[in-house]
């Protein structure tokens, strides 16, 4: 998450539509991933804003808060913990 001036990650949110709450799903798991590693880059940090209306602590605290560890029938859990994540960024706006 990150990479480019959060001017353009803000647009790449604008223009995603009705996918915007699947970007933010991956700003999501790539702040976990770089806080499970131990560093969150300063442009993560603004990709999280940018793409999520979140700091990164906040969405560290999402993708904890969210975590699901058993299947549900045919539903694996890493699949249902997309979709709590997903649910989370529904009405994010343009």
């Amino acid at each position: 998450a990150g990479g480019c001036p959060p001017a353009e990650l803000t647009d790449l949110r604008r223009v995603s539509g009705e996918h915007r709450a699947e970007v933010a799903l991956g700003m999501v798991f790539a702040i976990k991933a770089r806080d499970h590693a131990g560093y969150v880059p300063p442009h993560s940090a603004q990709a999280a804003t940018a793409l999520g209306d979140l700091s990164a602590d906040a969405a560290v605290r999402l993708a904890d808060g969210t975590a699901v560890h058993d299947d549900a029938g045919d539903v694996p859990a890493y699949e249902l913990w997309r979709q709590k994540i997903r649910a989370h960024f529904i009405s994010l706006p343009a």
